[in-house]
């Protein structure tokens, strides 16, 4: 089913609890809907539900804001997902966060050819040039006062951050920096949060 809207769209549909918004371009749900309490911006004017299981990012605007929900404000968690990073994107490109768009919260994102998981005062981070343009799975980490980066399995970063994250004002975005910008350029599956 595919669904298209005008240039500067508004609030144009609900998935279960949550809300679609749409403002120029296009953004592909792929095997969902799977919004939960939480909204789709698309900068586009297509949305497009297909019967796949990834989420497709075109790096304009798009980003899925699941909001300032509390049970995700912790201070040991683990964020895993699979991710395949367009090698087009240069600049900030954000994958999953839950951070108030500055310094505020965690973050997992990619600057030019670096992958960076950032928490509290703290980050760890790889070259991941050669990791472009391909699924990879991406698993950061933080328990005990180590924060870990993980890709495909394999422990790539390690780091010991003080302090806990400070949550005011932070949002949990699936493809942005949880203000909206930094949008992600590529393609997102099973994002896993616990």
């Amino acid at each position: 089913m595919a669904i298209t809207f005008p240039s500067g769209g508004h609030i144009v549909g609900n998935l279960g609890s949550g809300s679609v918004f749409v403002s120029g371009g296009t953004v592909s749900v792929i095997g969902g809907p799977y919004v939960c309490s939480g909204a789709i911006h698309a900068d586009g004017g297509t949305l497009d539900f297909k019967s796949s299981t990834h989420l497709t990012f075109d790096g304009s605007g798009d980003y899925v804001d699941v909001g300032d929900k509390a049970n995700l404000e912790v201070n040991a968690f683990t964020i895993a997902g699979w991710f395949y990073i367009d090698s087009t994107k240069s600049g900030a490109d954000f994958l999953v966060c839950n951070s108030d768009g500055d310094t505020k919260g965690w973050r997992l994102y990619s600057y030019n050819n670096d992958l960076n998981f950032y928490r509290a005062t703290s980050s760890v981070s790889i070259d991941i040039t050669n990791l472009k343009d391909q699924w990879i799975h991406i698993c950061g980490t933080y328990t005990s006062g180590e924060l870990n980066l993980y890709i495909d399995g394999i422990l790539e970063a390690t780091n010991n951050p003080t302090g806990s994250p400070d949550y005011t004002g932070a949002a949990f975005q699936i493809g942005a920096d949880g203000d909206g910008s930094d949008t992600f350029k590529g393609k997102i599956c099973q994002i896993r949060f616990y």
